[in-house]
């Protein structure tokens, strides 16, 4: 929302991730004829400071992040995951400082990610990018008492999904999906 142009274009539809603001525009259209979903990215900022890290991995920055299970437990909605596969691809990052940097990114809400792309440019590197939406992940289903079930349930859905599909695009065919957080960085020798 405070992007240059891009909440412009977007308006009203484009907000903050705080939790009262997801529960107030999934309240507001429940019981209207055309409900209003949410986008989220619950690795926001801290995945983006792990592109181009390592030919063998994906990262997804999930280990500590259940706010977005437990307002869509809360508020009985189900969540529609989607993985956009060789978008980690797209740019080289520095690795200078970077799980600390992911850290810091998450806590803070400021990116801190030195990217380039085709010969220092911001051009990609990669441009053979797939977008799968994948089944919905029944987080209705659960109590509020099961968030740590759900979250569990949750990256063993997302990692499925990703084995599953991860063919679709020759960068991410021979990769592995590995959850990082705060306490948790990616495997040692994808470094």
């Amino acid at each position: 929302r405070f992007m240059a142009l891009h909440g412009e274009m977007y308006r009203e539809r484009v907000t903050n991730a705080q939790g009262d603001t997801i529960r107030a525009i999934l309240r507001r259209t429940r019981n209207a004829p055309l409900k209003e979903s949410v986008a989220i990215s619950p690795g926001g900022f801290s995945e983006a400071v792990y592109t181009g890290f390592s030919d063998r991995y994906d990262a997804a920055y999930l280990k500590d992040r259940v706010g977005f299970l437990k307002i869509a437990i809360e508020e009985g909605v189900d969540i529609i995951t989607t993985y956009s596969f060789g978008a980690a691809d797209m740019y080289k990052t520095t690795d200078w400082l970077r799980h600390w940097r992911a850290v810091w990114s998450q806590k803070t809400g400021v990116p801190l990610v030195l990217w380039s792309g085709q010969n220092g440019t911001n051009l990609p590197h990669f441009e053979d990018t797939v977008t799968v939406c994948f089944d919905p992940f029944p987080a209705s289903q659960y109590a509020p008492g099961q968030l740590a079930l759900a979250h569990a349930d949750y990256c063993m859905h997302l990692k499925t999904c990703f084995d599953a599909y991860k063919g679709c695009c020759s960068a991410s065919r021979n990769k592995e999906l590995v959850f990082v957080g705060k306490q948790s960085p990616p495997p040692r020798s994808s470094l």
